[in-house]
């Protein structure tokens, strides 16, 4: 796994434990939300075993990204 990688990693895993909206978190955390959905969105296609509850998930995930996506505080939630 490539250093980047790891650290993006790391930071969806601290985007999901502060319980903010993706878009509040990378505003807190001087993160692009352009790069967040990017990475959230590799990391989503990476899991080649995706259970249908997963697959809902990511439905409902990219349904919300999509439809907020000209909304500057989209609420995407992890």
């Amino acid at each position: 796994m490539s250093d980047k990688h790891l650290e993006w990693e790391t930071r969806m895993d601290q985007w999901c434990e502060s319980g903010l909206s993706m878009a509040a978190w990378c505003r807190k955390e001087n993160i692009n939300i352009h790069q967040m959905y990017y990475w959230k969105r590799k990391f989503d296609q990476q899991t080649d075993n995706t259970s249908s509850t997963d697959w809902c998930k990511s439905a409902h995930y990219f349904g919300t990204l999509f439809s907020n996506y000209f909304q500057r505080d989209s609420e995407i939630m992890c």
